[in-house]
């Protein structure tokens, strides 16, 4: 991705055993930076928000995961470090349009 000793993608393969098929999935890294368009594409089984992203950036990621078929997660973990952020209103059941 032109940076070097950046990971971008990682393959994972387990073996099966007792009631668990084996199977393999791909961990995917997306940085902010590159926006929202950047986030754009397929469906995923996950999405981790590492840091506070903006609100375009944090609906993207939901959308990827928004297929209802399998067991989709979402999960953000960050210290509000920017205030009441857009983000954070959105935990905080207030409304995010700014005048």
């Amino acid at each position: 991705m032109g940076v070097a000793n950046l990971l971008d993608n990682v393959q994972l393969r387990w073996g099966g055993g007792g009631d668990v098929q084996a199977g393999t999935a791909v961990v995917a890294f997306k940085a902010y930076e590159k926006g929202r368009a950047k986030w754009q594409g397929p469906t995923v089984d996950g999405v981790w928000f590492d840091e506070e992203p903006e609100q375009d950036i944090y609906t993207e990621g939901l959308t990827r995961t928004n297929n209802g078929q399998r067991g989709q997660f979402a999960i953000i973990t960050f210290t509000p470090l920017l205030g009441m952020s857009d983000v954070v209103m959105l935990f905080q059941g207030l409304d995010t349009v700014r005048q």
